[in-house]
């Protein structure tokens, strides 16, 4: 019966993997370009601020530091589940001349959502080697928002109305070896695989309320990247880790239609995300403290390495995606994250009750001054629960907050050469994250 009903656990948690993807992005400017990327690996990473570079062992652990997985002492699977509430209001301001009228767009989104975030398998074999398959979501496109067109303050001249949706999903296959526990290096292979669409419509005011856009988009999307990790013990106490991913590639195919004229256009590019370096440290208080503390700093060459490739033209052209609207404020990408956990003993040390928390630092790649503040908590539960397995619970939370108030581009800019935009951003975040991990 026990037996029976493990095999039934087993296939339910790998039905969750297979169907593991976010439904809906937090963000508009991710909605919007070029697609919002996560800051934690799973909800330990999150409670300990979206570190995990140089101690994580999670089957997701691929995602940032492909070494760890040989860390993992025992077969295990993870799933991920998040719910996020956001309060997004983004008002951006346009004046084409320095002495000209302005006009503005008030952007805003409120969201409460759930749904499976991740899932990954560690096996780990001969105490030296551990095989990884996991599977998330490497870039999110889905979004939805209303958003108010003004002439003034006062004079409304119409709406728009967006909903994107889709997503560029990765199928990890990554392997580790550990040398005496000692020097650890890993590699994994990431095949990206999705598909996105976009509704835009707007009506304006002055014409009889009429529709005058109506643009459909239906994309699919393809590429693929290799990780490589290092993890090195300094010490029994300290480990450092280092990783780096290579540039993705990814095409994006399909077509644009224009729903009021009938007409459409065919959509074939490729773009070159950059690519990624990180270095983490994480330090662990011996002799019955129990305690870890971890900081990871992760950098992502935005403004120089992404290129943009148009394939419905002969021969194809490349050019810089700085070089094209609206990607020209594109920023290098400086991530901080800090963090730390405390492990509490219970229960003739059967029992354990990690608390964790954390803060992190993440600029956005559109502009780096629209800047991701978030501060972290979170509380594990590890021992033997579930039919005989080694079972690991955590609920992490995440409260962050992203504000700008100032100009795109040059300051002050040149009225001659571009038109004035000066955003505000008042965005709050705050993430659930629940992890289930099952050893056996």
């Amino acid at each position: 019966m026990v037996g029976c009903m493990k095999k039934r656990f087993i296939i339910f948690l790998l039905f969750l993997f297979m169907s593991g993807t976010r439904l809906i992005a937090y963000t508009y400017i991710g909605g919007l370009f070029l697609g919002d990327v996560d800051y934690a690996l799973d909800s330990r990473s999150l409670g300990m601020g979206g570190t995990g570079i140089a101690f994580s062992s999670s089957p997701l652990a691929v995602k940032n530091n492909p070494a760890n997985i040989s860390m993992a002492d025992r077969i295990t699977l993870q799933v991920n589940g998040i719910l996020q509430v956001v309060s997004e209001d983004i008002l951006v301001t346009q004046k084409v001349t320095s002495d000209g009228p302005s006009s503005s767009d008030n952007n805003i989104n409120d969201q409460v959502y759930f749904n499976f975030q991740s899932a990954g398998v560690i096996i780990p074999l001969m105490d030296m080697i551990g095989i990884n398959i996991s599977y998330y979501d490497f870039l999110d496109f889905n979004y939805r928002n209303d958003t108010i067109k003004y002439k003034s303050a006062q004079e409304k001249i119409g709406f728009y109305d967006l909903e994107a949706a889709g997503a560029l999903n990765s199928l990890s296959i990554a392997a580790s070896i550990n040398i005496k526990k000692i020097l650890y290096v890993g590699a994994g292979f990431d095949i990206l695989q999705g598909s996105k669409s976009l509704k835009s419509i707007v009506y304006n005011y002055p014409v009889g309320n009429s529709k005058t856009e109506d643009i459909s988009e239906s994309i699919d999307m393809a590429g693929s990247r290799i990780n490589l990790g290092v993890n090195v013990a300094v010490s029994r106490s300290l480990h450092a880790g280092l990783f780096y991913q290579t540039q993705p590639t990814v095409s994006f195919k399909g077509d644009q239609k224009n729903e009021l004229t009938g007409s459409s256009v065919k959509i074939d590019h490729e773009i070159t995300y950059p690519q990624r370096y990180g270095i983490g440290l994480a330090y662990e208080l011996l002799a019955g403290f129990n305690t870890v503390f971890a900081a990871d700093f992760i950098f992502t060459p935005w403004k120089y390495n992404t290129v943009f490739k148009d394939n419905t033209v002969s021969p194809s052209s490349e050019t810089n995606l700085r070089d094209l609207a609206p990607y020209q404020y594109l920023s290098n990408s400086y991530e901080l994250h800090l963090g730390a956990e405390h492990m509490i003993i219970l229960k003739a040390k059967v029992l354990k009750m990690p608390i964790r928390y954390g803060l992190l630092y993440v600029p956005h790649y559109i502009n780096d001054r629209i800047e991701l503040a978030m501060i972290t908590f979170g509380l594990g539960f590890e021992g033997p629960y579930l039919l005989d397995f080694y079972t690991k619970i955590d609920i992490s939370l995440g409260i962050g907050k992203r504000n700008f108030i100032g100009t795109y581009g040059k300051e002050p800019y040149d009225p001659a050469v571009e038109d004035e935009l000066k955003p505000r951003v008042d965005e709050s975040i705050r993430s659930i994250l629940v992890s289930l991990s099952l050893g056996f």
